[in-house]
């Protein structure tokens, strides 16, 4: 009967949705790419969570991992002003698939892969003129 007169008396069971936002995060990264977004939501776990642990292990690792892709997106805008296609077309090759990246990498990787092919199609071949007689003109 206590119970039903004083529920606020009862112990309150703390649920850990630390795990179910640490996979929210983990998704938002893989298929967004937006690491801020799923930073935001791992920063959301509470430091009690028995996910707290893995989950500030994992935003350091994003950190790290889009801090190397960064560079290498730079590096690949780099060889594309400096003409340089194919380095510039595998290096933006190397970046990740996913929304962030595509919208990033793609002009770059697909703008040289046209430039490339302009510079390897072959030649026209010159159309053969008769040999001009001099003495006859005619």
């Amino acid at each position: 009967m206590t119970d039903e007169l004083f529920p606020f008396l009862q112990p309150v069971a703390n649920v850990d949705n630390g795990t179910t936002l640490l996979e929210q995060a983990q998704q938002e990264a893989r298929q967004s790419g937006d690491l801020d977004a799923a930073i935001a939501i791992a920063n959301q776990i509470p430091s009690n969570s028995d996910s707290a642990e893995a989950a500030q292990i994992q935003v350091q690792t994003w950190q790290t991992t889009w801090q190397q892709q960064q560079d290498l997106f730079n590096r690949a805008k780099t060889a594309f002003d400096g003409k340089r296609w194919y380095v510039a077309r595998d290096l933006a090759f190397k970046l990740p698939q996913n929304p962030y990246w595509d919208r990033r990498a793609d002009p770059i990787y697909f703008a040289a892969k046209r430039k490339i092919a302009d510079l390897e199609r072959p030649a026209p071949t010159p159309t053969p003129h008769p040999p001009r007689n001099h003495l006859n003109p005619h």
